[in-house]
C-alpha cells in the first residue's frame, strides 16, 4: 500500500467514527465517548506522521535522482 492508500483509509476510519462522536453527541452512547474521542486523536497523529514520512520520502528521492545525474555527466 502506498502512503495515499493508507491515507485514504485512514480518512475513511476516521470519518466512521466521527458519525460514531455524533452519536455520543446525541447522548445515546456516553459510555463510548471517551473512546471515540481518543481513537479519532490516534487517527490523527498516524495520519500526521504518515505525510512527515512521505515528505521525507520525497525529499529523499530527489537527493538520490540529484547524486544519480551527477554521477551520469
Amino acid at each position: 500500500m502506498t502512503p495515499l492508500d493508507i491515507m485514504l483509509v485512514c480518512g475513511a476510519i476516521l470519518g466512521t467514527f466521527g458519525g460514531g462522536a455524533g452519536l455520543v453527541s446525541l447522548g445515546r452512547h456516553r459510555g463510548l465517548s471517551d473512546r471515540v474521542q481518543t481513537l479519532e486523536d490516534d487517527i490523527k497523529h498516524s495520519l500526521r506522521d504518515l505525510k512527515q514520512d512521505g515528505e521525507r520520502t520525497r525529499e529523499l528521492l530527489h537527493v538520490i535522482v540529484r547524486g544519480h545525474m551527477a554521477d551520469k555527466s
